[in-house]
């Protein structure tokens, strides 16, 4: 009798855990022929949350979870339209994106599935981030071929331009930017715009956040707009920045085409320079030993007095991770990281920087200080990613108009 009712209270908890199961991942969205999960949108919260620096509280949980939601409904109707086209994802492709998010966390890409795991985020999630974000500009380069092209006269009326505009004061701005792509979207962007600066203003990093939220071609760079004048732009968002002290938030701000939040990083009279203005030639090494062999290799390295004789240490050690950036602006790196930099001498490598996955040191190369005039080759990029950035709203109009997405939960909005 004892038996008979253990094994019927067993089997009660069992069917209890497959309807908790069940209702945990019941579809939530569909879009088009496939379905979003309620564990799709816990997953991309978690890895939104993460990577945003954001940290989920009751107050939030619900913004955040629209925003996941609203993620990864973009990322299907990117994904839907770039397979219609026959587009072959290679997983080469997404593993080199895999290795340089490694590299940003300051980990080895092979403990990379470690530490999400470690958060309750499962690398499908990643994959799939990362898969988009890379693929993504490269169909639309690919299918629109004109949306890449830059006229070389508007370059070079925009590098005079740039010449003429020195007697004036410069001010080094970030931006995020969210669009308003129909009348119907003003409320739910008004209240995105509202809480990524809610965040700001606890603290949250503009960087990270910039990263994760903002729909501007600056979003990669942490939402910088290097430096500018005011004249370009809008006449209201001008005349706030102008009177902005240094590290000063603008409350969010309603353009033509949407909502900006701008960050005054710094301000520059005429003639004067600045630190943010020096670029660094920089080697990042990680490492993940144990303390002997650690201290043997950094004793090595130590000794070089050139980045060709440090390369040369580092090639007798594969497993050693090294990273090449021979252009890395001071405006764009995370603070901590600036000024490691701006204090490390050239040839010279720094203190380690401990991670519960290894280690990671710095290496100057070398540095030079910009005039604060732009390249024609990095404006004639930025205005690239300017064209691409509004090519891919257009489309996601497009998808957004033919690809029927329907929320099958009441808590998950749609638009």
């Amino acid at each position: 009798m004892t038996q008979r009712l253990l094994n019927i209270a067993f089997s009660a908890f069992v069917l209890l855990q497959s309807l908790a199961t069940a209702s945990t991942n019941k579809v939530v969205i569909t879009v088009g022929t496939q379905c979003i999960t309620q564990v799709d949108v816990e997953n991309r919260l978690r890895f939104l949350a993460l990577m945003s620096g954001i940290g989920v509280t009751n107050e939030n949980r619900y913004s955040l979870t629209q925003e996941a939601a609203k993620m990864l409904v973009q990322e299907q109707l990117e994904l839907q339209e770039m397979t219609s086209s026959g587009l072959t994802i290679q997983d080469e492709a997404v593993n080199n994106q895999l290795a340089e998010m490694a590299g940003r966390i300051g980990i080895l890409p092979e403990n990379l599935d470690t530490f999400f795991k470690e958060k309750s985020i499962p690398m499908d999630t990643v994959r799939q981030f990362l898969t988009v974000q890379y693929y993504w500009p490269q169909y639309i380069k690919f299918k629109y071929p004109t949306a890449a092209d830059v006229s070389e006269s508007r370059i070079e009326l925009m590098y005079k331009e740039q010449l003429s505009q020195k007697t004036k004061p410069r001010y080094l701005l970030a931006e995020i930017f969210i669009p308003v792509n129909a009348p119907s979207e003003e409320g739910s962007v008004q209240k995105q715009i509202n809480m990524v600066h809610s965040e700001l203003l606890k603290g949250g990093q503009f960087q990270l956040l910039a990263q994760q939220f903002s729909q501007s071609s600056s979003a990669k760079q942490g939402g910088n707009m290097g430096w500018i004048n005011l004249e370009l732009l809008p006449e209201k968002a001008g005349s706030i920045v102008r009177n902005m002290t240094i590290g000063q938030l603008t409350s969010p701000q309603r353009l033509d085409d949407g909502y900006v939040i701008y960050a005054l990083v710094d301000k520059r009279l005429p003639g004067e320079s600045s630190i943010k203005d020096t670029v660094f030639s920089v080697r990042q090494i990680i490492m993940n030993l144990d303390n002997l062999q650690e201290d043997a290799v950094t004793s090595e390295l130590k000794k070089c007095k050139s980045c060709d004789a440090l390369e040369a240490v580092l090639a007798k050690h594969p497993y050693i991770q090294m990273e090449k950036s021979d252009h890395v602006v001071v405006q764009q790196m995370p603070p901590q990281f600036a000024e490691l930099l701006s204090k490390l001498n050239d040839n010279t490598l720094s203190e380690a920087i401990r991670y519960p996955q290894g280690s990671m040191y710095m290496w100057v190369c070398g540095r030079k200080i910009m005039d604060g005039i732009i390249p024609k080759d990095e404006l004639r990029y930025r205005v690239m990613m300017q064209n691409l950035t509004q090519k891919s709203r257009s489309i996601l109009n497009r998808l957004s108009r033919t690809i029927l997405v329907e929320s099958k939960d009441p808590n998950y909005k749609v638009n």
